[in-house]
């Protein structure tokens, strides 16, 4: 008897803490992992974000990264990879960016909030040439819901059509959850949906999230870094 008691006692908390998160939850984890996606593809856009070279509050390394560290974004570090994955560096930032412009093929993105989020990602570039078209992401991102943590694993590139001033296009590429939530959650650009059955009770549903806005992430860091 003691041990079926056990037994149920387990089954009921693995089970809340399966289904513990919301609708609503996944809906936001969604909008976040589109902010954070966006926000490393802009990144490594060398003339969206070539204010970085302006600011005094940017540091980087002989071996290429560039790190920013802000509170309200957390930390950021990128850095910049030839064709064979061989890092890219100069004497400053400045001739670190000029040798990137020529000679980059990939980057590598890393971002971290304690309370919110974290991602890890590989960004390749179709045609090193033309680095502002068909971007493809690779790698990881965590969002964090209260006391839930998702982690969601890139299962089919995400591709960025294109980076403009005004807007960033995902169009296409899927997203799914890992671990405790595996597979209770897909993110799917192609068709702009998300598909989640983290609620028993609500049918699966979707909803369109993937406009061509550039991230919000960008422009705060650019205030940021202007003052």
């Amino acid at each position: 008897m003691k041990k079926l008691l056990l037994l149920a006692a387990v089954t009921v908390l693995f089970s809340s803490t399966a289904y513990g998160l919301t609708y609503q939850q996944a809906q936001a984890n969604a909008m976040t992992c589109v902010e954070l996606l966006k926000f490393s593809a802009e990144l490594t856009s060398l003339s969206i974000n070539d204010f970085i070279l302006r600011s005094k509050n940017v540091v980087f390394d002989k071996n290429g990264s560039i790190y920013i560290i802000e509170k309200s974004l957390g930390n950021i570090k990128f850095r910049y990879l030839d064709k064979n994955k061989a890092p890219i560096s100069g004497k400053n930032l400045s001739e670190t960016y000029e040798n990137s412009r020529k000679n980059a093929a990939f980057v590598e993105v890393e971002l971290l909030n304690k309370l919110l989020y974290s991602a890890k990602l590989t960004v390749t570039y179709e045609n090193p040439e033309e680095k502002h078209k068909n971007l493809f992401l690779e790698g990881t991102v965590t969002v964090k819901s209260g006391k839930d943590e998702v982690n969601y694993s890139i299962i089919e590139k995400v591709l960025v059509k294109e980076l403009t001033i005004s807007g960033t296009l995902l169009a296409g590429g899927v997203l799914k959850s890992g671990d405790k939530f595996k597979d209770m959650i897909t993110i799917d650009f192609s068709k702009d949906v998300l598909n989640s059955n983290v609620d028993k009770a609500k049918p699966v549903d979707s909803f369109s999230f993937n406009t061509k806005k550039r991230s919000q992430k960008i422009d705060n860091l650019k205030a940021l870094l202007s003052r």
